[in-house]
């Protein structure tokens, strides 16, 4: 499947030929991005994107069937006048970059509202993919680091919990020594 490239913004119609494959490959290679996306940051679950994917296809003009499974999706794409699409998603889940979460909700209701075709949606989404991190890997470790010592007392309200959070387990020994007789 190719990226989404050129720009007509009219719904899709019936009557076939090249410009209703054309659009359609447009349609299903932004529906695949978007899953991609929202499967990498999937804080909010699966069935919101589910949910947000076939809005997203339907405001677009076509029909999308959504099978949702551990790090990965099936789309099914049906744009009238051009031969569907089934397309599997795969994508690891990252911690997500609330930055990127934020970004995508505007989109997506651009998108369902019928104010971004997808040109302009494949376009905006690129550079949300494109944005550069806002703070550096090493501050996002230790951001994690924090809020897992923040969280541990939440779950088991103890000193030890919170000092084993903090403090790394010793490694083990390779292999026990052997008993003299």
């Amino acid at each position: 499947m190719t990226r989404p490239v050129g720009d007509p913004e009219q719904p899709a119609t019936g009557g076939g030929g090249a410009g209703a494959e054309e659009r359609a490959e447009r349609i299903a290679g932004f529906l695949v991005r978007l899953t991609a996306l929202l499967l990498r940051t999937s804080g909010e679950g699966t069935e919101l994107i589910a949910r947000q994917v076939a809005d997203a296809g339907r405001a677009l003009g076509a029909e999308v069937s959504v099978l949702l499974v551990m790090e990965s999706a099936t789309l099914s794409v049906a744009v009238p006048g051009a031969p569907g699409r089934t397309v599997i998603v795969r994508a690891v889940p990252e911690v997500a970059g609330l930055d990127r979460i934020a970004a995508l909700k505007p989109l997506a209701a651009d998108v369902c509202a019928g104010r971004a075709g997808p040109a302009e949606a494949s376009a905006r989404l690129e550079r949300i993919e494109a944005a550069p991190a806002p703070y550096p890997r090493w501050l996002k470790f230790l951001g994690i680091v924090l809020f897992s010592l923040g969280f541990a007392p939440l779950t088991q309200p103890t000193w030890y919990e919170l000092g084993t959070t903090l403090v790394p387990d010793p490694p083990a020994p390779a292999e026990p020594s052997p008993a003299r007789p």
